[in-house]
């Protein structure tokens, strides 16, 4: 009887160390995660910290959805000179990832943006909106679309390290100039005759984004919108003129 009991006991120790073995890897994060910068310099600084740790807490609670190993995340962030963030890609991050992109993504799209590489672009993206006004105005008659580009004004990496697993993160911001945008995705859908014209009419009075059908928007804008459900650029809008040539 007491060899018995004695098997029992030393079956059911048995489960329960097999069972504590198993269960840490039953769906828990990868643990604390390490993440290094290189000091920053005036060119290329370092990301902010509250960015950092959002990424780290990212890769700590979804890190196991990759291959242990190296991996190099490369995103994008496009931002307008009102702050506003216009779009947030990452490259590098699979397909069997999907929540610790998704992630990723949210972490970019809250963080902050350091005043004074602002401020630069700010003023890059003005002087480059003024050449190509003026390039604009020398084709007076033959409008053409002209596309601003934008300004990259933050450059950073950060290491994160967790057991076997580092990823690079590479991160750029990148000032983009509105207007250009607009065009941009207009272009893509099919009105590139309403483009073109609209990108004529901003280069000059009727330009101004006080005057429009809709506050903060130029009378262009309504001449565009009716451009695009005609097909044709109107002789008017609201009682107001749309020929500008």
């Amino acid at each position: 009887m007491y060899r018995f009991w004695h098997k029992v006991a030393a079956a059911g120790c048995w489960g329960c160390v097999t069972m504590v073995a198993v269960m840490p890897g039953c769906g828990s994060g990868l643990g604390p995660v390490q993440a290094t910068q290189n000091g920053g310099t005036i060119d290329h600084p370092n990301l902010p910290d509250v960015f950092v740790e959002k990424a780290k807490d990212c890769v700590s609670e979804y890190g196991k959805q990759l291959e242990p190993g190296r991996h190099r995340f490369d995103s994008t962030v496009e931002v307008d000179e009102e702050r506003v963030k216009w779009d947030v890609t990452i490259d590098g991050v699979p397909d069997t990832a999907p929540d610790l992109g998704a992630c990723l993504r949210i972490a970019l799209q809250d963080m902050p943006i350091a005043e004074e590489p602002f401020r630069q672009g700010v003023e890059t993206l003005k002087y480059r909106r003024q050449e190509a006004l003026a390039e604009q105005r020398k084709l007076v008659g033959h409008p053409v679309v002209i596309v601003i580009a934008g300004a990259t004004i933050v450059v950073g990496e950060v290491m994160l390290e967790a057991g076997a697993y580092t990823i690079l993160f590479a991160v750029s911001v990148e000032l983009i100039d509105k207007a250009s945008k607009d065009v941009a995705e207009l272009a893509k859908r099919g009105f590139k005759k309403c483009v073109t014209l609209y990108t004529g009419c901003m280069a000059t009075g009727l330009s101004n984004p006080f005057k429009g059908n809709h506050w903060s928007a130029s009378h262009c804008n309504g001449c565009l919108e009716r451009c695009q459900l005609d097909g044709v650029w109107p002789a008017e809008v609201g009682g107001k003129s749309c020929i500008y040539w």
